[in-house]
């Protein structure tokens, strides 16, 4: 158990940023993407809560380009899922997210004493992934923010902090799974 963040010890934040998609129009006039963009505010942000940025970490969800053609890049669900082996030795499928979890190990290992994300559904949509993000942020008293103010850890976190970001998580995990069934439906019914 690590005591908090002395008052002269600078706090030490992974910037998160997680890419489900680039298009050729996120490009701004300047040339500039839509993820620079996010990078500069999260930069703006950490500056203003004081905080110096350890490192950036951008989670990349895009699939490569389409088999059709098209050359572009696809979308991806935020649910990519990988066979692993758990510490009891089964296999399960579990969301498999490295820069998510590199993050993890910043805070575990000291490097990092804080996350700013842009948002806590950018951070987490899976409740698993957000248990072991509480139970590292209250470990070893960390912060965590986002730009929307979705996501808010104190010094591990209240547990109203806590409380409303299982609920949110919770919600856009079903909000997430409505959408995939939905859109598996509607390619089973173009098939038939």
């Amino acid at each position: 158990f690590m005591d908090a963040t002395p008052a002269h010890e600078t706090t030490r934040a992974d910037l998160y940023l997680r890419l489900s998609d680039l298009r050729e129009d996120d490009l701004d006039d300047s040339g500039h993407s839509s993820l620079d963009r996010k990078e500069k505010l999260l930069r703006e942000r950490a500056a203003q809560l004081g905080w110096a940025v350890h490192r950036v970490v951008i989670e990349n969800d895009a699939m490569p380009p389409a088999r059709n053609g098209s050359g572009k890049p696809r979308p991806a669900s935020a649910f990519k899922r990988k066979k692993i082996v758990t510490p009891s030795g089964e296999v399960k499928f579990r969301v498999f997210r490295p820069g998510f979890r590199s993050m993890l190990d910043d805070i575990a290992s000291g490097r990092a004493n804080a996350i700013l994300a842009e948002d806590l559904d950018r951070a987490c949509r899976d409740p698993r992934d957000l248990e072991d993000l509480i139970d590292l942020m209250e470990s070893h008293r960390a912060d965590a923010r986002s730009l929307s103010g979705s996501l808010t850890f104190t010094s591990g976190g209240t547990d109203a902090e806590i409380t409303m970001a299982r609920v949110m998580v919770a919600m856009g995990n079903k909000s997430s799974r409505d959408t995939g069934r939905r859109v598996a439906m509607r390619s089973e019914e173009r098939r038939v």
